[in-house]
């Protein structure tokens, strides 16, 4: 099996901190977006991931040559971004008619049961990763056939939506050849919705083809594409994976509230941090109140009461503290500008 990873996107929701650093390197709880992304096939047999980067795509190379040495990667660039069919078509020279494909959107993180998804797949058939929504009208959605085991017809962010199924963003292929075909048609014809091509307008064109296409369910998906999101991810994450666990963590003389996760090169000092605050790698927190926030690598906050906050890499944010000698009936306040 090849896993294709489009990671060429902008993140321009979560400027300016996607402005230097590209957003599958933004941290949620205790690691990277991209290596939630990663760790949703380690236990799969994969012969090649096929990475398509763009904006900042450097620095996502970097990253993962250096922390997954061992796993085959080939990064293609996407120079003109014209839709994710459009990305996925870029891999074409790396991919054999019958190569099994998986492709995983690079700007979400998903849990879902993939390796039952995929051992339920029959010979010639592909299933994709689709959710119960509120808001269909942001999603590609999914209209079944009546049996409800198919998928008759795929429209993309409708104006008016008929179903509530909507794609979210994993998508399973067991023969390459009629995927690539069909997005190789709708670039070829010019077939475009909101004037990009789009990947569910090719599997659309698999489906008038004869093509079975099935769904599995994705049991959980966060969308991190603005500040608001990324904090409600870390949040929830933390509850996950870190809501009974603190050890290992460089803190001096300061409370600790969990969930929250604290890299042991981080060091806490005269604070209280918590809830759900994830610090990272070299950051540096003094005589501060922190909760619901993410301190990047190598950040330093010193003298702040922050809540709901995204302190990013390298960042240095300080406020002085002030001694005082106030009497009866005076006032101190704080002025607007």
């Amino acid at each position: 099996m090849k896993v294709i990873i489009p990671v060429a996107g902008k993140g321009t929701r979560l400027r300016p901190h996607t402005l230097l650093i590209p957003k599958p390197l933004i941290n949620v709880a205790d690691r990277k977006i991209i290596d939630y992304i990663m760790n949703i096939v380690k236990e799969e047999e994969v012969e090649e991931y096929i990475f398509i980067i763009g904006y900042l795509g450097n620095q996502v190379e970097e990253y993962l040559k250096k922390s997954y040495p061992k796993l085959k990667k080939t990064f293609i660039t996407q120079e003109d971004p014209k839709g994710l069919a459009q990305a996925i078509s870029l891999a074409k020279n790396h991919i054999s008619p019958d190569d099994k494909i998986l492709i995983i959107l690079g700007d979400l993180i998903i849990f879902t049961d993939i390796h039952k998804a995929i051992s339920e797949t029959k010979e010639g058939e592909h299933k994709i990763g689709v959710m119960s929504v509120e808001d269909p009208h942001r999603y590609g959605i999914v209209i079944l056939e009546k049996n409800g085991k198919y998928i008759k017809e795929m429209i993309e962010k409708p104006n008016k939506p008929i179903s509530n199924l909507a794609i979210s963003g994993i998508y399973y292929f067991s023969r390459a050849k009629p995927l690539m075909e069909s997005i190789e048609y709708i670039i070829q014809n010019n077939i475009k919705t909101k004037n990009e091509y789009q990947l569910t307008d090719a599997m659309m064109e698999m489906v008038k083809r004869g093509e079975k296409i099935g769904i599995f369910e994705t049991t959980e998906i966060y969308d991190c594409g603005s500040k608001e999101k990324l904090i409600e991810a870390n949040n929830k994450l933390l509850q996950k994976f870190h809501s009974d666990r603190i050890s290992n963590i460089n803190v001096k003389n300061s409370i600790v509230i969990p969930p929250v996760y604290i890299n042991p090169n981080a060091l806490v000092e005269d604070s209280v941090i918590g809830p759900y605050v994830s610090i990272h790698e070299g950051a540096t927190v003094k005589n501060s109140i922190i909760k619901e926030s993410i301190i990047e690598e190598r950040a330093k906050v010193e003298g702040m009461i922050i809540e709901k906050s995204l302190i990013g890499q390298d960042s240095i944010v300080e406020e002085s503290f002030r001694e005082l000698n106030i009497g009866p009936h005076s006032e101190y306040r704080k002025k607007g500008f």
